[in-house]
């Protein structure tokens, strides 16, 4: 036995070392694009790395996620560039996903991974969801490279909150997962307080004058958005938003109370991911680092959470309701704002700037006055281009696929899908999230129920900075790994409430157990 698995690493070994030889004179004498070539087999290699370790191979997806923007934009260092090239970089996390998800079937298919029905139900409705997202992808786009690009950073990742629930079982596990993502995360925080200080390198500013990228628009802003190495600035906002919300959740989990932020690695840990928040210049990731305490409080009591879900609806819709009047005083509205905090620096002035829920506002202002933008299966694009002047070009990718017509992806929904898919995707989203907000009250244990409302509050508050600017990548992938990390609790709920319980021994039974004791005779 230990002959053969000796043998067995040999041969792995050296198949390892002919496959590293192969690909380093392919890309050595190919005339392409060095690192594109590269990325190309580095791509094929993920798959096969989580196709060998499975679960184990979460850490190289979450490493691909944090930095491989970084290596997409260094693209332009070795040569030409072409979108297949950035596709081969891009394509590495899915693949990884992939792997991981045949390795976890294979072993459940097997035997050699325990699967209960609940697990079961989760797999379905991710598969049935992702493949539906595929379908309407590919249907939707005129061209099936874009259709394509949409199913393998959108639809693929929608296998994650099985593969979460698969490998990470306890709540031990979940905090160990927190913590391995604040780890990858950090560096990410300093090159973006880097870039924050002294601006981006010359390959980065190459890139984006490549045209490439849609953040181009980003070099005719007095400051720049700085994404560090994330593909946008949003997704680094929101991105360091998540690591504060994790960093606390960790703390008050650990201290079992709010008490436990006044660790003194508070004063390390959150001022790095903030600074580098702030700098990205995106204030979505701002507020929801702010109301991320505010749900986890709320949803920690019933009576909270209906409340606080009443105070959003409340404010929503008197901001869709007054939106025609808010626009027409908005630049006196955004004086006084810059005013009021004292912005007299371009970097004050563009943080202060209220330019993103002005272009919200357009979005709602135009669904409110425009009856020709409802329908029951979606406005199609012709009639999009001929509403009229009311249209308001962002640059975002969500504007674009709806004629600049709306700028957030509820408005977005009701306008390219129409009432009948918005009505049926809402149903189900009102019926989950009333699910999810169940699960703290099923556990007894504090600890457990703390956790799971710490978990929740992540949940939602990523939810509602993707409505704000676009579920894309990698804020799809973020909450999707803590959706699978609140099914986790959800079957670990189920199993303890399924669980025999240790019952007092019955009396009678010990009757038999009672020494006899001799009483002596008077």
């Amino acid at each position: 036995m230990g002959n053969s698995k000796a043998i067995q690493a040999i041969v792995i070994v050296a198949c390892g070392l002919i496959v590293s030889l192969w690909v380093t004179l392919s890309v050595i004498t190919d005339d392409q694009n060095a690192l594109a070539q590269l990325a190309g087999y580095m791509a094929v290699g993920s798959f096969v790395i989580g196709l060998l370790f499975g679960g184990r191979a979460i850490l190289l997806l979450l490493l691909l996620i944090a930095y491989g923007d970084l290596v997409k934009r260094g693209l332009v260092l070795f040569g030409s560039l072409s979108y297949v090239d950035i596709g081969k970089v891009l394509v590495s996390g899915p693949l990884t996903l992939a792997g991981i998800c045949v390795n976890l079937l294979w072993g459940a298919i097997s035997g050699r991974i325990q699967m209960s029905k609940l697990h079961w139900h989760i797999f379905t409705g991710c598969v049935v969801v992702a493949l539906g997202s595929a379908a309407y992808s590919m249907f939707y786009y005129a061209s099936f490279i874009l259709g394509l690009k949409n199913v393998v950073l959108g639809s693929a990742y929608m296998m994650l909150p099985w593969v979460m629930v698969m490998i990470i079982k306890t709540p031990d596990q979940i905090l160990r997962f927190m913590k391995t993502f604040l780890i990858v995360f950090f560096p990410v925080a300093l090159y973006g307080i880097n870039q924050g200080f002294f601006g981006m390198s010359d390959f980065e500013i190459e890139y984006l004058k490549s045209g490439y990228t849609l953040e181009a628009r980003q070099l005719k802003n007095d400051v720049m958005r700085i994404p560090s190495t994330m593909n946008a600035a949003r997704s680094l906002s929101v991105t360091m938003a998540l690591c504060i919300m994790i960093f606390i959740s960790m703390r008050v989990c650990k201290a079992r109370s709010w008490l436990g932020m006044l660790h003194p690695l508070t004063l390390l840990i959150v001022p790095t991911f903030g600074l580098a928040m702030i700098f990205s210049l995106t204030r979505i990731g701002w507020a929801a680092a702010l109301v991320f305490p505010v749900l986890a409080v709320a949803f920690a009591g019933k009576k909270r959470t209906i409340g606080i879900y009443g105070v959003g609806v409340l404010l929503l819709s008197l901001l869709v309701a007054y939106s025609e009047a808010i626009l027409e005083k908005w630049e006196v509205i955004n004086k006084v704002a810059s005013e009021f905090v004292g912005a007299d620096t371009a970097f004050g002035q563009q943080a202060t700037s209220l330019s993103t829920l002005s272009a919200r506002l357009v979005g709602w202002r135009n669904l409110t006055k425009d009856s020709s933008l409802w329908s029951a299966f979606g406005v199609d694009e012709a009639t999009l281009d001929n509403v009229g002047d009311t249209n308001l070009e962002t640059g975002l990718h969500i504007d674009n696929m709806s004629g600049g017509m709306t700028h957030d992806a509820l408005t977005q929904l009701i306008v390219k899908y129409g009432l009948v898919p918005f009505s049926v995707i809402g149903i189900g989203a009102l019926v989950m999230l009333f699910w999810f907000h169940s699960l703290p009250f099923q556990f007894r244990d504090p600890n457990d129920r703390r956790l799971s409302v710490m978990i929740l509050g992540c949940i939602v508050a990523i939810a509602v900075s993707g409505l704000s600017s676009g579920m894309h990548v990698p804020i799809n992938a973020l909450l999707f790994f803590f959706v699978g990390m609140g099914l986790s609790m959800a079957v670990r709920a189920k199993e303890l409430k399924t669980a025999p319980v240790a019952s007092a021994p019955n009396p009678d039974e010990l009757v038999g157990e009672i020494p006899r004791v001799s009483v002596p005779a008077d």
